[in-house]
């Protein structure tokens, strides 16, 4: 949703039409956020001494509070200390336009070259980047504010309050955002702003902040700080889908199985600074559905605004920034081209398409309703194994039967070997999460799938094409440079203890597939394939989170029946250290980025960049409560 409605005075401010409003004092719009906000708050003293600062802001706009405030942290604060900003913007402005409007200023120039190299696609949601060497975390929440914070759970040290002026934006300043910033303030937290309007002033008083005035700076006479009374912070999500208690830093994590989800959040979880250990019944990593020569990025789209929308969009934006940050030969963006299948999907191309959530350059209509992404493409499963696993502590051909805790968890393998004790595992096999006792009650149903490696005639450079199924441009296999078509997709009654073969029928379907996608591929001949098993639940959604005690949500929520708010019910209890992460299904190169980044914040206690709607559909209690709820 780029923002295009701006004027310029003399090249230097920008002022919205849509407002009528400029973004920052023309005189000196810096030394403006420096004594509104910056003094406003008490910075840099309020964070003198504090490893970790949460500061959030109403207004991202050019981005210059935040590169003035990035700018005093790094010259004030140790190296191992961290600040979380978390900022909201309806209407984000592009690259371009954040550069000329803080480009001269000289003194930022460093710091506005990190944020543009780094920043993200501004669709709607929740967007986590980690700038100057991960001392400065930006959380970006693009959409309206009062929505966004109400998503949110947080435990936020400052507050700027920058929107546009609230006689020209009322719709921003209302005592529902007033409410949401008093809920995920830390107590005590402290707040600025430009306005001193009686109304502002008011509402901030009836959510819970001591409120008083201060001269304003160049023409304005006066502006407003406040400080927050000792109320502590509380989230909206529903108890049954509450935080677990976070893992002490530098604690040793055990993560099972070696896939691309157990490997990624190895890798997470280590740049976190844990120890983590990785065990896989295979003699190498990457072996199983996460072995194919490339992985297709191929984004799932939903026109509406569902948790399972939103959290495919905001999964595939982040795996494309991973992957390109990953190493030199991980990443191919050649292009990705979406077919529609049928009339329902051409429908809903175009009207996603016409959402204008993505900047031309990223996302536009191609031909007869497909929809083009020119930065997607395909990752190669090999690179990112060879990457990943130099730092990582792996134990191949391991394979754990049983998990048992006391004073931390040990894990036996099939040789009656015991491994730990563990201040935490995580379960990234799906194999194994159906057969332990702790995740046995989660839904998971085995789905196998066969590519095919073809070699044709036309051997020119394309774009990955994606339809029903999928055609990569020619690549490198174990039999020789060949497109890949797939994948098929069959429902298995059981698991096999077997590989699972390959099956001619499924060769001629990919075949026929790769035919329709491209029909000027000419004679095709088959040179071989691959056949694995990928885990899907029962709504397509990854679990991922902490494990529920399921006795624990059979007794507390057994009267949800009767509705959410038929009384009060007891916080979540879970196996106290175990999480989950898997049924990441067809995707799951796309969801593991994401994923892996949401269990390392949540062991660790941080900030999620992610809604609480994403985390809740995502929760691996989400079965049970469906069930109790259930009349």
């Amino acid at each position: 949703m780029p923002n295009n409605d701006l004027d310029w005075r003399e090249g230097k401010t920008p002022l919205s039409r849509q407002f009528d409003d400029i973004y920052f004092s023309p005189s000196d719009g810096l030394a403006e956020s420096r004594y509104v906000f910056l003094e406003g708050i008490g910075a840099p003293d309020i964070w003198q001494d504090q490893d970790q600062f949460c500061i959030a802001e109403c207004g991202f706009g050019t981005g210059l509070n935040f590169l003035m405030t990035a700018k005093t942290w790094l010259a004030s604060t140790s190296e191992s200390a961290r600040l979380c900003y978390i900022t909201a913007e309806k209407y984000p402005l592009s690259l371009e336009d954040i550069r000329q409007a803080v480009g001269h200023w000289p003194e930022l120039a460093d710091e506005l070259t990190e944020l543009l190299a780094h920043y993200p696609q501004t669709v709607p949601g929740v967007h986590s980047v980690s700038l100057f060497d991960r001392r400065i975390r930006l959380i970006l929440l693009i959409g309206d504010a009062t929505a966004s914070f109400a998503n949110l759970s947080a435990s936020v040290d400052a507050w700027y309050l920058d929107g546009f002026a609230p006689r020209k934006n009322p719709d921003m300043w209302t005592p529902e955002l007033f409410e949401q910033i008093a809920r995920i303030s830390h107590p005590h937290a402290k707040l600025a702003t430009f306005t001193a309007a009686g109304f502002v002033r008011r509402g901030l008083e009836e959510a819970g902040f001591t409120m008083s005035k201060r001269p304003g700076f160049g023409h304005k006479r006066e502006c407003l700080v406040g400080q927050k009374g000792s109320a502590e912070p509380t989230s909206n999500r529903p108890p049954w889908f509450s935080s677990a208690p976070s893992v002490h830093p530098n604690s040793h994590i055990a993560i099972i199985g070696a896939g691309i989800a157990g490997m990624i959040q190895g890798h997470s979880l280590q740049k976190a600074g844990y120890q983590v250990t990785i065990f896989d019944q295979a003699a190498q990593a990457m072996t199983g559905a996460s072995g194919n020569p490339v992985a297709i990025l191929d984004p799932y789209l939903e026109v509406g605004q569902s948790p399972a929308g939103q959290f495919s969009l905001a999964a595939f934006i982040y795996a494309l920034r991973y992957y390109q940050n990953l190493g030199p030969d991980v990443f191919t963006p050649c292009g990705l081209i979406k077919k529609p299948k049928n009339d329902k999907f051409r429908s809903r191309y175009q009207e996603f398409a016409a959402k204008n959530w993505f900047s031309g350059d990223f996302m536009g209509p191609n031909n007869d309703g497909d929809l083009l992404f020119p930065d997607a493409g395909f990752v190669r499963p090999a690179e990112i194994n060879h990457t990943l696993r130099q730092g990582l502590n792996i134990q191949p051909s391991t394979r754990i039967h049983k998990l048992h805790h006391e004073d931390g968890w040990t894990l036996y393998d099939d040789h009656k070997n015991s491994h730990g004790p563990y201040a935490a595992v995580i379960i990234c096999s799906p194999q194994v999460a159906m057969t332990f006792d702790q995740t046995a009650f989660m839904p998971l149903h085995g789905v196998k799938g066969q590519i095919s490696y073809l070699h044709s005639d036309e051997d020119e450079t394309d774009p990955v094409i994606c339809g029903e199924g999928y055609l990569s441009p020619a690549v490198e296999t174990e039999d020789g440079t060949c497109r890949i078509s797939g994948a098929t997709f069959h429902m298995l009654d059981h698991i096999p203890d077997a590989p699972v073969p390959l099956s001619d029928a499924d060769h001629q379907e990919n075949m026929a597939r790769a035919k329709i996608l491209q029909p000027a591929l000419g004679k095709m001949t088959l040179k071989g394939g691959r056949a694995s098993i990928r885990y899907f639940t029962d709504d397509r959604l990854p679990l991922c989170g902490p494990v529920p005690d399921k006795v624990f949500y059979q007794s507390a929520y057994t009267d949800l029946h009767h509705g959410p708010k038929h009384h009060a019910f007891e916080e979540a209890r879970y196996q106290d250290g175990l999480y989950v992460m898997t049924g990441l299904g067809a995707r799951g190169f796309i969801n593991a980025p994401l994923l892996a980044e949401i269990i390392t914040r949540q062991i660790s206690g941080d900030i999620q960049a992610t809604s609480d709607d994403i985390l809740n559909a995502l929760h691996p209690g989400r079965f049970l409560v469906r069930q109790l709820s259930k009349p």
